[in-house]
């Protein structure tokens, strides 16, 4: 049932700062709800999960910034503006403001070359392809390929931390059978998976109606979390649907 649904997700959010904190929630075509990207905290470690066109300017990101008082890390999960977009602002201001490193971690170097072409020098970040990423409070960060568009790298993510995992799709047009595996005998804490209402089947989004029809069952859709829409329209859906739904957080 929806109480359910909402039950499972509040949950889960209270869960001692190890859930996902949205700066946006949106596509890069719905702006009023800012890029789909996301930070956490690992112990005294700040983790964002890509760093969108305006997710620097996030006034909750801000905030987080200057609390860290560990390293501050980011995980790629692909190169489109909308997740990378200012990122190359978030390494010189880490560097040149606060004197913080930010470790930029992607499976390729891409990221690394990304950043020197928008003029950011290799002082000012710290590159890292090497995975499982462990950070010190014991979460444990794992890629894995996804299918977005051709002629780009994309990733999505598994965050081990303690007992629970969750699963972080990026952009990804599928549910891969692994996933869906994890998720049905509930080795799978909570699934973050991108979602749009008016995409085709095929396109670079996994559209609302297939993931209904991977996942018919209700409790199960208690631990999805829909994201990344392209529409107001979309999260009302998704909520009406079942699903949980990925909300973007104000300055407390």
């Amino acid at each position: 049932s929806e109480s359910l649904s909402t039950a499972l997700y509040h949950q889960a959010l209270s869960e001692e700062r190890n859930m996902l904190i949205f700066t946006g929630t949106g596509s890069s075509h719905c702006i009023g709800l800012g890029n789909c990207c996301a930070h956490l905290w690992a112990g005294e470690d700040l983790l964002l999960i890509d760093c969108g066109e305006d997710t620097f300017s996030s006034p909750v990101l801000q905030q987080s910034i200057r609390q860290c008082q560990g390293n501050i890390y980011c995980i790629i999960t692909h190169l489109h503006s909308d997740h990378v977009g200012s990122l190359a602002t978030l390494c010189l201001y880490c560097k040149d403001t606060l004197h913080k490193t930010v470790r930029v971690c992607f499976p390729t170097n891409e990221a690394s070359a990304l950043l020197s072409l928008m003029g950011v020098p290799q002082t000012h970040f710290i590159e890292s392809t090497s995975f499982p990423l462990k950070l010190d409070n014991g979460l444990e960060i794992v890629p894995t390929k996804t299918s977005h568009v051709p002629w780009m790298n994309c990733y999505g993510y598994f965050l081990h931390i303690d007992k629970a995992c969750y699963y972080y799709s990026g952009d990804a047009n599928c549910l891969s059978m692994h996933v869906l595996t994890m998720l049905k005998d509930s080795t799978l804490t909570m699934l973050y998976q991108d979602v749009t209402l008016n995409g085709d089947k095929g396109g670079p989004h996994l559209t609302l109606d297939e993931l209904c029809s991977i996942v018919p069952d209700g409790p199960m859709r208690g631990r999805i979390v829909a994201m990344h829409f392209d529409s107001m329209e979309c999260m009302k859906e998704a909520k009406r649907r079942h699903f949980c739904v990925a909300e973007r957080k104000s300055v407390s």
